[in-house]
């Protein structure tokens, strides 16, 4: 039984994003869902971003059941995630990143409708760097006018295509995540499952990816289909490391092996390797993956990467 006297902590961690990270926090404090703690960890900003959260301090503390604000020495998103996990106090957690923003119902839609599942996902839209919502065309580009938009939210530009049975009862997450990571930001998370599934990998920068593999090995996962986080898009969420992200999008792949052996799935780890990884180290393969890069934001990365 899911009430509203569940705490959910909401988890923020922060870098280097002054010109958002205030956005992110008053985007928490509207939350129409009530019981609420906030954790907020700057790891290792070198612009202002510190001294904008403690701007929000004394409003926070009204708002909130508790807050921990925290100033560290950069230690990356991963080792921010998994740390937090044990020191949040509530039976959910919701990730927010310090420059994207969440509609005001998203947390009490998100806990009314989690049932009994470890993880809930909702739609997404996209906003640029002044906050307002923007779409793209038949050609992928950004377009502000809606009429011409051919993809209004991240699930019709991926999700419904790649995953269209997602919403039946008997679509295995698992499975279709070994082809693909579509579970996109602004999830509500049961804070037991990811324990469970043994906390955030500090070892890789696609943490999400890793954490809804394995989560989805114990525990039912869902979408819900409303529009109820922004994406932001701007030129300093695009990632500089090309070869470690393609590097590390094969480990966890990799990784996999195992388990799929032991599990049923071993047919479908090696039609995949064979389509995806068996020649990733050509030449070919490393110039495909740097041109798009260079002409894509890195949500799109990642799905050219899963797809």
């Amino acid at each position: 039984m899911h009430t509203n006297d569940d705490l959910v902590s909401v988890i923020i961690p922060a870098y280097n994003h002054e010109m958002y990270v205030q956005s992110a926090i008053k985007s928490i404090i509207n939350q129409t869902y009530q019981n609420l703690e906030l954790i907020i960890v700057d790891d290792g900003s070198r612009d202002a971003t510190w001294e904008k959260i403690d701007e929000l301090k004394d409003e926070c503390e009204k708002r909130f059941k508790r807050i921990l604000f925290r100033k560290q020495k950069n230690s990356g998103t991963a080792n921010v995630l998994d740390e937090t996990l044990y020191i949040a106090s509530g039976k959910y957690i919701y990730y927010i990143a310090s420059d994207d923003v969440a509609h005001p119902r998203a947390i009490e839609i998100l806990h009314k409708n989690i049932g009994n599942a470890g993880l809930i996902f909702p739609d997404i839209a996209w906003i640029d760097s002044d906050g307002k919502r923007f779409y793209l065309d038949e050609k992928y580009q950004k377009t502000f006018d809606v009429e011409k938009a051919t993809y209004k939210t991240l699930h019709e530009y991926g999700l419904n295509e790649f995953w269209p049975d997602v919403d039946n009862d008997d679509f295995d997450f698992y499975c279709n995540l070994l082809d693909g990571n579509r579970i996109n930001v602004g999830f509500l998370l049961l804070r037991q499952a990811a324990i469970n599934a043994g906390g955030w990998n500090s070892d890789v920068i696609i943490e999400d990816y890793y954490m809804h593999l394995q989560v989805s090995k114990k525990y039912k996962i869902k979408r819900h289909r409303e529009v109820l986080f922004y994406y932001r898009r701007h030129e300093t969420n695009i990632s500089k490391n090309l070869p470690y992200i393609l590097e590390v999008a094969k480990r966890i792949f990799m990784n996999e092996k195992a388990y799929c052996c032991g599990n049923g799935y071993g047919k479908i780890w090696n039609k995949i390797y064979k389509e995806r990884y068996y020649d990733s180290d050509s030449i070919h393969n490393k110039l495909k993956f740097i041109f798009f890069y260079v002409t894509n934001s890195i949500a799109e990365l990642f799905r050219w990467i899963f797809r």
